[in-house]
């Protein structure tokens, strides 16, 4: 019985040792290759399948819970007079709005980055930027603009102060508070000058329980804030047209809004993350301080284009198609910001 075992054995051994065990050998092998190569094909083919079905539901729950995230959910559209043009503003709730039109992601597939430029041409921003949808800062634009150096909070609160209750500016003239508590646009220039560069007093003076803490680094607690309105009101609008122009490298033939915007605000805050429906592309010119801008590309492209961000300064003019980008502001440095701008055709 040993010796049988012992021969069942040997002739085992000998026969994997022969070219037709190898080759049996080999090809099990390549065989069990094949079978997970295709395994692990099916399932990446199976994956990209779901994805191609969800990306759509995923893009939008990705893009709102970003935005939620910048802009506290807020959002508001506001219409006054029915005879201007009115600008909307869609916040993050309203992204995925059926009204919104689907956008060709060629404007930002292919962008690294906001340009900057200085001393443009029209010619060369006709060509390149004024209806490409591609955003643009041109550098010292504006410096030879009296507003430069004549706007300011107290330039406006006098100005506003002057017109009747009956104005124009206050009865049909638009005014967006942004996250503010400002009712309107008086309200909102109602603020003297240390307040309206450190933002509204929140705390004068420490809690009566609180008399034996530690005293404030300063008097009070400010929170800071930004608004914006449009000057529909013929008599500033008269008045506004000596401290600047329309920026000369726009193009000569097309027409202009006859609503020019205001944007003004305390470091630390700006415009939450939004969408305009103006019909055109805007430009914004910053007289006063500094804004950082942040934008991000329509949900049908947030994942075949980038966000980006760029600093504007006093004396350049930002170029942007508010009507497909998303777009953000925050007031950067220690100056009040002051910028105004309009739309193009």
């Amino acid at each position: 019985m040993g010796k049988n075992k012992k021969k069942i054995e040997t002739s085992i051994e000998q026969f994997l040792q022969t070219e037709t065990w190898l080759y049996w050998k080999t090809l099990a092998q390549l065989c069990a290759s094949i079978v997970a190569k295709l395994f692990i094909m099916t399932m990446i083919l199976i994956l990209s399948i779901y994805l191609l079905v969800t990306i759509p539901f995923l893009r939008i729950s990705v893009q709102s819970f970003i935005r939620d995230s910048l802009t506290g959910g807020q959002s508001f559209t506001n219409n006054i007079g029915d005879d201007d043009k009115e600008l909307s503003i869609t916040s993050d709730d309203d992204m995925v709005s059926e009204d919104l039109p689907l956008h060709n992601c060629s404007i930002c597939y292919e962008m690294k980055g906001v340009d900057t430029v200085f001393n443009i041409s029209q010619e060369e921003f006709v060509q390149r930027y004024a209806f490409s949808s591609v955003p643009v800062v041109i550098k010292n634009a504006i410096k030879d603009w009296p507003a430069l150096t004549q706007f300011s909070y107290q330039f406006f609160q006098q100005l506003y102060a002057s017109l009747p209750p009956e104005s124009e500016q206050f009865t049909r003239c638009q005014f967006f508070p942004y996250r503010t508590k400002f009712q309107d646009l008086r309200e909102a220039l109602n603020m003297n000058e240390s307040e309206a560069l450190s933002g509204i007093p929140i705390l004068s003076t420490p809690p009566a329980s609180e008399e034996s803490s530690p005293p404030l680094s300063s008097s009070k607690i400010s929170k800071p804030w930004y608004i914006g309105w449009n000057n529909c009101d013929p008599n500033v609008t008269k008045i506004l047209g000596e401290y600047y122009r329309r920026p000369e490298f726009l193009p000569t033939n097309s027409g202009d809004s006859h609503l020019d915007w205001i944007f003004m605000g305390s470091p630390g805050y700006g415009a939450n993350m939004h969408i305009d429906h103006v019909g055109h592309p805007s430009w914004q010119a910053q007289i006063k301080g500094a804004k950082r801008w942040t934008i991000q590309p329509p949900p049908e492209c947030l994942f075949k284009c980038f966000t980006h961000t760029v600093e504007v300064h006093s004396g350049d003019i930002i170029v942007l198609d508010t009507d497909k980008w998303y777009h953000e502001t925050f007031i950067i440095g220690n100056e009040l910001s002051i910028a105004i701008g309009s739309e193009y055709e």
